[in-house]
């Protein structure tokens, strides 16, 4: 059996019969839940107002707003909610002396990735694993430096690869390639490969390609 993530056409990994995930999504999924994790006390640190920061008001009213921005004080709860979720899923015999925190329940599931890649509903974890940290990211915003990359993706055919800070693999910003996950040899053929379309000698130095 094959590999059960979504990977590009021409990957060998895609899967024709779902199987455990390979290392490659593996080492994927463990970054999102651990980053998921760590969004939950960034929000919960993000929700309230300073008013000394805050100039917005009410409309129509002379009354400030609300201390608290319920939003992301809901969505930390979801995600430890999620979090807690998951890993009741794959381990639902492990029964915590004390209740541990969002990450540290994180932490377990991660100890326990070779019971989750297993999981036949493993891919539906992950899709709400990374639409939980999406929105996250939209309530409160964390920069994470990427170059952006002058090729096209070759999924989507849109101009959105980035090479994020720390990673070892292209990525796709469009959201509907929100999984794909490109391994850097392969992103430099198609460089290569675009180059040569405009007649550059696939040596020249990178940045001519994005002219």
């Amino acid at each position: 059996m094959n590999c059960a993530g979504r990977h590009t056409p021409d990957d060998p990994a895609t899967a024709s019969e779902p199987g455990p995930l390979c290392e490659r999504c593996v080492s994927h999924l463990r970054s999102d839940i651990l980053e998921l994790a760590k969004a939950e006390p960034w929000l919960r640190q993000c929700m309230v107002r300073y008013p000394q920061w805050d100039t917005n008001r009410v409309a129509g009213t002379r009354e400030p707003p609300a201390p608290l921005k319920v939003s992301l004080l809901d969505h930390a709860m979801a995600i430890d909610d999620l979090i807690r979720r998951v890993h009741r899923t794959i381990a639902p015999n492990v029964r915590p002396r004390a209740v541990p925190s969002t990450l540290a329940t994180a932490e377990m599931i991660v100890k326990a990735m070779n019971s989750l890649r297993r999981h036949p509903e493993v891919m539906e974890m992950w899709r709400q694993v990374r639409d939980a940290k999406q929105q996250a990211h939209t309530l409160a915003p964390w920069r994470r430096p990427f170059i952006r990359l002058p090729v096209p993706c070759q999924e989507c055919g849109l101009l959105t690869l980035a090479l994020f800070s720390g990673d070892s693999w292209v990525t796709c910003r469009n959201d509907e390639c929100a999984e794909i996950a490109i391994p850097y040899y392969r992103y430099d053929k198609w460089l290569k490969t675009l180059l040569q379309q405009h007649g550059l000698p696939a040596g020249e130095p990178r940045e001519m390609a994005a002219k």
